[in-house]
């Protein structure tokens, strides 16, 4: 009778003991719950902004050289060169120019590994970076135009691509298209990792 007794009395004061430290536990894991929400809701809006300037950035690189592209000279002696016609001395002055501005960006940013500039043509010849002048039938880097098949103004892309006969290891790339109301195309080559 006496254990009887005592087992009831301990379970009795047992739970009333436990009680408030129930009820406290509750009540934080109610508190911790709702703090972790609200800072997880935060972090996740700051990392998409953060998200949203870097593709902003990105694509402000492709938009520099649409834009030093808008010159009509300067479109007529790239596609000169790409016809193979004969370039007067201004055009070839003019081509050079176009050629230091991609190098310039391309230097100027430490992230851009190479730009292709494509004007349609019926060689399927683009300008690169590095004052290469490519057709897309003979380049180890086949695939980007397919990118810009798409009737977007601008897009982009992760790719594994081989930019240059002398590496023979395709590299990882982020590859940033946009297209001007002139079919001009600019390609941002950006190495990833």
């Amino acid at each position: 009778m006496r254990k009887r007794f005592f087992f009831n009395n301990l379970s009795h004061t047992l739970s009333l003991a436990m009680l408030p430290i129930l009820l406290l536990s509750i009540t934080h894991f109610l508190l911790s719950y709702r703090d972790l929400r609200s800072n997880t809701n935060q972090d996740t809006l700051d990392k998409l902004v953060r998200t949203q300037e870097i593709i902003a950035l990105m694509f402000q690189d492709s938009s520099k050289v649409l834009n030093f592209l808008e010159d009509p000279s300067l479109i007529n002696s790239i596609n000169k060169t790409f016809n193979k016609t004969k370039m007067s001395y201004d055009e070839y002055l003019t081509y050079k120019y176009v050629v230091q501005h991609l190098r310039a960006i391309v230097k100027n940013s430490n992230y851009i590994d190479s730009i292709y500039v494509y004007i349609p043509n019926e060689q399927g010849f683009y300008l690169t970076s590095n004052a290469s002048i490519h057709s897309y039938f003979e380049m180890p880097d086949k695939n980007w135009l397919t990118i810009c098949e798409a009737n977007l103004p601008s897009r982009f892309t992760r790719r594994n691509a081989q930019l240059y006969a002398s590496i023979p290891d395709s590299t990882d790339y982020l590859t940033v298209v946009e297209k001007s109301n002139n079919d001009v195309l600019v390609a941002v080559n950006i190495k990833v990792g």
